[in-house]
């Protein structure tokens, strides 16, 4: 994983590419776990937040590879309060 700062960096435009595929063929739950986990990446804690609602509970193992890290970073993003 890139470090702290080119992944900030890099979150702009890969946001960018999340909604436009997103508005393309919609969401499944393949994507909205891949959002929700570069969402994270890019400490996006505001649209996490929101995408971790839409999944509940169902997480991508393949992508977090322990449902403790994808309730970890859960917590996270539900503690955010925007500024």
């Amino acid at each position: 994983m890139p470090s702290g700062q080119r992944r900030l960096r890099l979150w702009p435009k890969m946001k960018e590419g999340f909604f436009n595929i997103e508005n393309k063929y919609g969401l499944s739950l393949v994507r909205l776990n891949e959002g929700c986990y570069y969402a994270t990446f890019g400490m996006d804690m505001e649209l996490a937040q929101k995408l971790f609602e839409l999944l509940g509970d169902r997480y991508d193992v393949n992508l977090w590879k322990t449902k403790k890290r994808f309730d970890d970073w859960k917590m996270i993003a539900s503690n955010y309060r925007k500024p």
